[in-house]
């Protein structure tokens, strides 16, 4: 499962130029140097998304879309504001079982202002599925320790193919491959901080927001009904000891096993990268070769889709669960 924070196309409008007044549509329809402004009442809402047989499908989790109803990725397309700022954003289409476009979304790959005119400048449809499948990365902050195998923790940016990890279910296992991007640190890539001691790491924790955190539970203090817990990282933001950082830019590292693990980042354990159909696009060839699309032991079951508590109540849940181990 997968949240995506995005607009519905109905809330961005033409301001000025060929199509004025018209909102945002698919990318046949749309017109270079077109200047769109989101409405006043314009905001971010979570689409959550799964994997089915027929491609990507909205699921029951989120905060708009039909659940079932298939997705389908458009294009990106490159805004530029009025003072020049570049910000890139993905269009994504909601088809019901009718064949039919219900909804058009808009993904922004960087936060997009409130009484801003962005002219559009590019349109390109053949990027944005491997855009769109780099979001699905979960990824460490540059500077961030792993543990290997003698219990030294290793920056990730040291590390290289090869090398061995210390993982929770399977021992020691070598690194398979390991990626690296530099991205904006807003808007979808946007990564949030685990301040050091909140979930007894040692030093700061920078990672990807929809990163999952292991967690081994006494009791049902997660309210998963299981003894074994997965967490997002968005799902602990409490404004003071978890929080979204704004830092400009952001190296980003990932780490690929030969299977889905449970790693140790800080001291915390965390997942590896998934090599599935959603990050199978933007992966390297040679990353993969000879490697099939991997299932994984830590599944959806595992998981907290979408904690009743707020993010201070989460987070106590977690500090409690680790206390008890």
């Amino acid at each position: 499962m997968q949240f995506l924070s995005v607009y519905n196309a109905a809330d961005i409008h033409i301001v000025d130029g060929v199509n004025l007044g018209d909102t945002l549509s698919f990318a046949d329809d749309l017109i270079l140097d077109d200047a769109y402004m989101l409405s006043p009442h314009a905001a971010l809402h979570q689409l959550s998304i799964i994997l089915s047989d027929g491609g990507l499908q909205i699921s029951e989790h989120g905060e708009t879309g039909v659940a079932a109803n298939q997705l389908f990725v458009d294009c990106c397309l490159t805004l530029m504001s009025q003072t020049g700022q570049t910000v890139e954003a993905i269009v994504l289409v909601e088809v019901n079982s009718e064949d039919l476009a219900v909804s058009i979304y808009l993904l922004p790959l960087a936060s997009f202002q409130h009484k801003t005119k962005y002219s559009l400048i590019k349109i390109d449809p053949e990027t944005a599925e491997m855009k769109l499948a780099h979001l699905a990365y979960v990824s460490f902050a540059k500077g961030t320790r792993l543990t290997l195998p003698t219990g030294e923790m290793k920056p990730i940016e040291n590390l290289k193919v090869g090398d061995q990890l210390l993982t929770r279910d399977a021992g020691i296992q070598k690194i398979r491959w390991i990626g690296h991007s530099t991205v904006r640190a807003t808007g979808a890539q946007a990564p949030i901080l685990i301040k050091a001691g909140v979930l007894q790491n040692e030093n700061d924790l920078v990672l990807s927001s929809d990163h999952r955190l292991y967690v081994y539970q006494q009791d049902d203090l997660l309210s998963n009904e299981r003894a074994e817990a997965l967490v997002r990282v968005r799902h602990l933001l409490d404004g003071k000891n978890v929080v979204w950082l704004d830092i400009g830019y952001i190296d980003y590292y990932q780490i690929l096993f030969d299977e889905h693990q449970i790693i140790y980042a800080e001291g915390i354990a965390a997942e590896s990268l998934l090599f599935d159909r959603r990050t199978q696009p933007s992966l390297q060839v040679d990353a993969v070769e000879g490697l099939s699309l991997q299932k994984t032991i830590y599944g959806t079951d595992m998981e907290i889709p979408e904690p009743t508590q707020d993010g201070n109540g989460v987070l106590s849940s977690l500090q409690k669960a680790l206390r008890r181990k």
